[in-house]
C-alpha cells in the first residue's frame, strides 16, 4: 500500500466489510482517495464511491455490510478510504456524532479508544433514547486517530458511526433526531420497533 500512514484513521475491526474495502481501495494509489461528491462544501453526499476518511462529516452514510460485524473484536484497522452513498440510497451506517479530542501528547491507542468509546457511547443514549447495552439490533463503531496522524497532521477528530441492523434508503439518524417543530415527528414507530 502506497498511501500515507498519517492520512488514514483508525477505525474499529469490528466492521470488517467496511475495513477491507478501504484497505483494498488504497492499495497501489499515490495520490489518496477523493473527498466525497457533495452538493456544496458541508452539504449532503451526493455520488456513491470510494471517499477519502478525512472528508467525512456527521450525517454522512456508508455501506457497512451489517453481517459481517464481529462485537468480539478488540483489534483495529486503518483505513484512508470508505465506501459512502447518498442517504437516499441504501446504506447500513451513519456518522452520528463527531468530537475533537485535547491537544497535547499522543496518549495511546487505548487511551484515545477509550475516550472515543466514552463518547460514542453517551451519543449513542443521546440519539437513540436507550443505553448501548439495551439496543437490541444497533451497534455503533469509531474512527480515531492514529498515532501518526495525530503528530503528522494534527488529526483529533473521533467519529461515531451508527450500524444500522439492514438497509435502509433515508436518513435513520435523521429520523432519530428530535425536530424543534412539535408538529412535525422525527421517530418512525417502524424506526424505533428496530433500536
Amino acid at each position: 500500500m502506497t498511501t500515507s500512514p498519517a492520512r488514514a484513521r483508525r477505525l474499529a475491526l469490528g466492521l470488517v466489510a467496511l475495513a477491507l474495502a478501504a484497505a483494498t481501495a488504497g492499495c497501489g494509489i499515490v495520490s489518496g482517495p477523493p473527498d466525497a461528491s457533495r452538493d456544496h462544501p458541508q452539504g449532503q453526499i451526493t455520488a456513491a464511491g470510494e471517499a477519502d476518511v478525512y472528508s467525512l462529516h456527521v450525517g454522512d452514510c456508508l455501506l457497512a455490510e451489517r453481517g459481517d460485524f464481529d462485537s468480539t473484536a478488540t483489534a483495529s484497522t486503518e483505513v484512508d478510504s470508505v465506501p459512502v452513498t447518498p442517504c437516499s440510497d441504501p446504506h447500513d451506517a451513519e456518522i452520528y456524532a463527531e468530537t475533537m479530542l485535547p491537544a497535547g501528547e499522543f496518549p495511546g491507542d487505548d487511551a484515545v479508544g477509550d475516550q472515543a468509546d466514552d463518547y460514542c457511547d453517551t451519543q449513542f443514549t443521546a440519539l437513540t433514547g436507550l443505553a448501548y447495552e439495551d439496543a437490541t439490533s444497533l451497534d455503533y463503531t469509531d474512527y480515531v486517530p492514529t498515532e501518526d496522524g495525530w503528530n503528522m497532521d494534527g488529526d483529533r477528530l473521533v467519529q461515531c458511526v451508527l450500524l444500522l441492523p439492514q438497509k435502509v434508503s433515508r436518513s435513520y439518524v435523521d429520523r432519530l433526531r428530535p425536530t424543534p417543530s412539535p408538529a412535525v415527528s422525527s421517530t418512525d414507530p417502524a424506526d424505533a420497533s428496530t433500536v
